[in-house]
């Protein structure tokens, strides 16, 4: 579906604004709305215009589809996705089949377009296909320059919510923000393929797992396969190209080939285990991938860019009342609750992750014993209700 945008460049640089939302992911949608129902002037600027293609974070899982649901937006979900029942774990010489709570598999391109349209609804106004830079606070308000290929124009607000993803120019002349890259860090790469039959059934997440990455699959309501992987970058180089990594990733499992694979568009990401400090400072709030990231688990990244969209309203009321340092302390321990502790159990399965032996013997456990598995996938998996607020 086609998103437009509710107002262009110029008149958005002379309009006041109570926050701006510089990023139209999960994370800056969802928050944008939430302070729009508070009352908010908001606007939401994207560097890119909708729909747009992303391939990563194809998963809802139980948690994620909690904190939709308690802010209304589970109907959402359900719309743009289809059920996921099961995950089927594939290494060298090791497969194992686990049931999973049900979540959503879901197509990126629309769950993200259809917020938007939510978020316009509830009186954000929407400017797409704008590169946001942070320019230097003054005493009351945030300057971004926005600009295109022919213009530029700066805005300002009491309060700036930076949910630009991973990487990106808006921290470029912020020198407050200091980028922590993890040195073992993999790089992600992912694809969306046209609708076919084949050997990867709807319902079911087949993860991939073999020395240097992972690859994971599902399908998607309109029947299209989201590829999604991860490789270390010695790997990937080995490869040649991410479609190259991929395919040898799932012979070494043991999955059969995806026709079609290696003559696809690929998007690639930054590094994907990093975080950026501090939390809040000069009238910015960081959320969602541009705070943190860690490889995740069964759609734990989409869970926690929800998460944090759905808990910052306070903290950016906060600031917008000026009370900026309350504002960075909420936050950060705001954060701290919803978010980073969450991220803790994935870094241990990527640190198993990353040990060939060791992965094959726990899927090969896995195989015999799959109720092993259940305490570690309702930990994933559990919701969040009553986690909020």
């Amino acid at each position: 579906m086609t998103v437009r945008g509710t107002i262009d460049l110029v008149s958005a640089a002379g309009r006041k604004w109570d926050a701006l939302v510089i990023g139209a992911g999960p994370a800056g949608t969802v928050a944008a709305r939430e302070l729009a129902r508070h009352g908010v002037r908001v606007l939401l600027v994207d560097r890119a215009e909708f729909p747009r293609r992303k391939v990563c974070g194809g998963c809802l899982n139980p948690h994620a589809l909690s904190i939709l649901e308690t802010v209304g937006l589970r109907e959402v979900a359900e719309r743009c996705g289809i059920p996921l029942r099961r995950m089927v774990l594939s290494t060298e010489g090791a497969r194992a089949e686990l049931e999973l709570p049900e979540g959503r598999a879901i197509c990126r391109a629309t769950f993200d377009a259809v917020l938007v349209e939510v978020a316009i609804a509830a009186g954000v106004d929407f400017l797409p296909g704008v590169i946001a830079e942070l320019q230097p606070a003054t005493d009351d308000l945030r300057p971004v320059r926005l600009r295109t290929s022919t213009e530029s124009h700066s805005v300002a607000a009491p309060v700036v919510l930076a949910a630009s993803g991973l990487g990106g120019t808006l921290f470029t002349h912020a020198p407050e923000f200091t980028h922590h890259v993890s040195p073992a860090s993999r790089v992600g790469a992912g694809t969306c393929l046209p609708a076919a039959d084949g050997p990867y059934p709807e319902g079911t997440i087949h993860m991939a797992v073999a020395p240097g990455g992972y690859v994971g699959i599902t399908r998607t309501l309109a029947g299209e396969l989201t590829v999604a992987a991860a490789f270390d970058v010695p790997v990937l180089r080995r490869a040649g190209s991410p479609a190259l990594a991929a395919e040898q990733c799932l012979e070494r499992a043991g999955l059969p080939p995806i026709a079609g694979l290696s003559a696809a568009t690929w998007r690639g990401t930054p590094p994907l285990t990093c975080h950026t400090t501090p939390l809040a400072a000069g009238r910015v709030l960081l959320l969602g991938d541009a705070a943190g990231y860690v490889e995740p688990f069964s759609g734990e990244g989409m869970a926690w860019a929800i998460a944090a969209a759905t808990a910052v309203t306070p903290a950016a009321l906060e600031m917008l009342a000026g009370r900026e340092q309350q504002a960075a302390r909420v936050w950060e321990g705001v954060h701290q609750r919803v978010v980073k502790r969450r991220q803790r159990i994935c870094r241990l399965i990527r640190e198993l992750a990353a040990h060939p032996a060791l992965s094959r013997l726990t899927i090969r456990t896995l195989h015999h014993l799959p109720f092993l598995a259940t305490p570690l996938v309702k930990r994933v998996n559990a919701p969040a209700y009553g986690l909020l607020h």
